[in-house]
């Protein structure tokens, strides 16, 4: 098909096939006449195939959230210029990058968001989400968005009706939140509620959720409230082990399969419910075929970046200030072109990105080698691994050891 051939990679990680434009971003039939007309009919790019980046432009925020992975802000002031934001979307745009995650801070404390917006839709790449506290979203943005030509995801947190406040640190958070919820699906856009999972907020998710789906929102996930550095330092106390965590997942998943609804539910590292279909979808990653093994430890960083406002390279941002613990720099794209980095293969953020399974399992033979899951478990997340007991992206992530030995892999089966 002729859609296929739009762009095409070569020097793919480890066996990554070869994807057309609509199998890595949703993009509409609109936009796709829009960039056959300018003449993109077929591109072809040396790189390493990461066709989308996460965009942290400012890391200033009007909250200050008890877990921020970013450590953002009202204090804070880093932040991405214009004509730094124009020199780095250049660059992805020849590197062969197809879409941007704009993300902060708060993205719309950014003095010139729409112009960003409209820069990269005008470099032929898409806005395929924007991550938001809600706070200043309002009706004449969104309007203005779509009056760019972008359709993006609107991902907003509400961390639990009666304590979303409480979690981030200011009065009027959570109105605000849901105001913001409810704007996104009323004005058309596909919207995601993220919520974090603790011991503080585990007492009001049931009700969160039954909101969520009453007002139309597409997905919610659901994440255990993972280290970081200000997460350390405020919320310890409130940390669910991973066999709580799960423990907490076969209940809500219980409780969200007892009647009709309509919101998919995504569990991390668990299940991924479509409460319309008859089976659902298990998390973590799974070795399939033996030729599964050759693939990188993580396919989130093997096929997206993560740039932030001080333009930092990082394979995940939500692990950034954990990584710095551990890890210099993986360079920085006011010092050297997108392109640069992913063509060569010595970078450390290329290295981290070609890390197989079977280097994973060959490091921790030890342990995996007795164990009787270790030809279907894929070795979890490298961030977890890293904040782990081995500090180091190859060790063991035990998350998955308890999911698997624990019975839990069992247990959703039958669910």
């Amino acid at each position: 098909m002729e859609k296929e051939m739009l762009v095409s990679y070569s020097n793919l990680p480890y066996g990554l096939r070869k994807k057309g434009l609509f199998d890595i971003i949703p993009i509409s039939e609109a936009r796709f006449r829009e960039l056959k007309a300018s003449g993109l009919s077929h591109i072809s790019y040396e790189n390493r195939f990461v066709p989308k980046i996460y965009l942290e432009i400012t890391k200033r925020c009007n909250l200050n959230c008890m877990h921020c992975f970013a450590s953002a802000g009202r204090s804070c002031t880093e932040e991405l210029t214009l004509q730094e934001i124009d020199k780095i979307t250049d660059d992805a745009a020849s590197a062969g990058v197809l879409g941007f995650v704009l993300t902060g801070g708060e993205p719309l404390l950014h003095p010139d968001f729409l112009n960003i917006v409209k820069m990269i839709h005008e470099k032929h790449m898409g806005i395929l989400e924007i991550n938001t506290n809600g706070v200043l979203l309002n009706p004449e943005t969104l309007i203005k968005i779509k009056e760019i030509g972008e359709n993006p995801s609107i991902k907003l947190s509400l961390d639990g009706i009666g304590i979303h406040d409480t979690f981030r640190n200011c009065e009027g958070a959570e109105a605000a939140a849901k105001k913001a919820l409810e704007l996104s699906v009323r004005s058309g856009f596909r919207t995601y509620a993220q919520i974090q999972i603790n011991k503080l907020t585990l007492p009001y998710i049931g009700e969160t959720l039954e909101y969520l789906d009453s007002i139309g929102v597409s997905q919610a996930r659901l994440i255990r409230t993972a280290r970081s550095k200000r997460w350390s330092e405020n919320g310890l106390n409130y940390d669910l082990t991973f066999k709580e965590y799960y423990d907490e997942c076969l209940d809500i998943t219980g409780f969200y399969l007892s009647k009709a609804r309509k919101m998919l539910l995504d569990f991390w590292g668990f299940i991924s419910i479509n409460p319309q279909a008859e089976k659902q979808i298990l998390m973590p990653y799974f070795v399939k075929s033996e030729n599964d093994t050759k693939r990188p430890i993580c396919s989130h960083a093997a096929k997206t970046l993560a740039v932030d406002s001080n333009g930092e390279i990082y394979p995940c941002l939500e692990i950034s200030s954990v990584i710095n613990e551990f890890h210099d720099s993986f360079g920085n794209v006011k010092e050297k072109r997108i392109g640069d980095i992913l063509k060569n293969t010595d970078s450390d953020i290329c290295k981290f990105m070609s890390h197989t399974i079977d280097e994973r399992k060959t490091f921790n033979k030890a342990v995996c080698g007795n164990c009787g899951y270790s030809d279907i478990c894929a070795g979890g997340c490298p961030g977890l691994s890293l904040i782990g007991k081995d500090k180091n992206l190859l060790g063991i992530d035990e998350s998955v050891c308890t999911f698997f030995k624990d019975g839990y892999y069992k247990k959703i089966l039958k669910i």
